[in-house]
């Protein structure tokens, strides 16, 4: 079974549509755990070699970030670090992942003769609208 295109995919954030995306990449992680190892947790081998297998479970989940890299001038200003506004990513199979994000980090680089280049980061609040 093919995967999905990536080709076409579409960035808003506060309703502004964000053009020219070279990459987009999207991550979420379990942030923390503890340890709920009890007496009856499992043992695994025997005598000199017995050990007891340790269980975890989440503290926390991260609600993930979502990196854009762009071409061409950009919509945000150093004003915008900070705000929230609801952020969808948007593939044309018409897969998606929305909900409100704060714009954490904002990178431009210029070189003589080429396009501005940005990189933008936005991190989900974890409330999703």
């Amino acid at each position: 079974m093919p995967f999905p295109a990536a080709q076409g995919a579409t960035v808003t954030f506060g309703g502004q549509l964000l053009g020219s995306l070279t990459n987009v990449q999207a991550t979420a992680s379990v942030s923390g755990k503890f340890d709920c190892t009890s007496l009856l947790s499992p043992v695994l081998g025997v005598g000199a070699n017995t050990r007891v297998c340790v269980q975890t479970n989440p503290t926390s989940i991260d609600p993930g970030a979502l990196a854009i890299q762009f071409l061409g001038p950009t919509v945000f200003s150093r004003a915008d670090i900070g705000r929230v506004a609801q952020l969808g990513f948007f593939l044309p199979s018409g897969g998606a992942l929305v909900g409100l994000a704060y714009l954490e980090n904002l990178e431009l680089e210029a070189a003589v003769g080429e396009k501005l280049r940005g990189t933008a980061t936005f991190v989900f609040t974890g409330f999703f609208a």
